[in-house]
């Protein structure tokens, strides 16, 4: 749990001084909300946390738009 929360403090941080969160660290860090919201209340992960349910359709948008993002980024690396 503790590493996860270490990848979101650093998401949080590069976002609050206006560095981008893309590819790899995007990856990681939406990675690392999911495993604490599918763990935070219970044992076993699971999708059906209160605070999963509660983001999930937050997640699938972010992802989403990550996505098209990261494409047209990609138009641009050599």
């Amino acid at each position: 749990m503790a590493d996860n929360l270490e990848i979101v403090y650093q998401g949080r941080n590069r976002l609050a001084h206006h560095e981008p969160v893309l590819y790899n660290r995007f990856t990681e860090t939406i990675a690392a909300i999911k495993y604490i919201a599918q763990h935070l209340e219970v044992r076993t992960p699971s999708d059906q946390t209160p605070l999963y349910r509660l983001i999930a359709d937050d997640i699938a948008a972010v992802e989403a738009s990550a996505v098209t993002l990261h494409s047209e980024l990609d138009a641009f690396r050599t």
